[in-house]
């Protein structure tokens, strides 16, 4: 049988791989969390097709979905969504650019809502509050336009 282990090389190539991603500023470790520079990421996007960009958002806005436990009664979840208000922002912010389920747009626009009360409760980012609730409109608007197109499609 074949073992899923990793071997002493691959990791040591895994290694090589971070490094030289590090050098370069491209990727960056702190406190035991990784994060890769925003021109590696917009490079990453540019070279996938449309259909792998729908499927990553749409996991990332399900991933999303599963950390984000705001709830604005609660002070002791403001912590933990502040931790991912900017993933939040960032991910929500694609929807528009893609053809979503109504469901994703629906689940983006209710994170776009939910970080704007967010920003605007445990922040008072007012301007960024009122930017994430114009965004979860558009995103309903999308939504209701998508149903009501496939609603006529079906009535022809």
């Amino acid at each position: 049988s074949i073992s899923n282990a990793i071997s002493a090389f691959e990791y040591e190539e895994s290694d090589v791989a971070w490094d030289l991603l590090k050098s370069f500023s491209l990727l960056s470790v702190k406190e035991g969390k990784g994060s890769v520079h925003r021109l590696l990421q917009q490079a990453m996007r540019t070279c996938q097709s449309d259909d792998e960009s729908r499927r990553n958002l749409i996991i990332c806005i399900d991933a999303l979905r599963s950390l984000w436990t705001f709830k604005p009664e609660e002070v002791e979840s403001w912590k933990e969504a502040l931790q991912i208000l900017d993933h939040v922002k960032c991910v929500v912010s694609h929807a528009l650019e893609y053809k979503l389920d109504a469901i994703y747009i629906l689940k983006a626009a209710r994170l776009s809502m939910e970080a704007g009360v967010f920003s605007a409760m445990a922040l008072n980012a007012f301007q960024e509050a009122q930017y994430s609730l114009h965004l979860a409109l558009s995103l309903l608007e999308k939504a209701k336009l998508g149903r009501n197109n496939s609603l006529s499609k079906t009535l022809k």
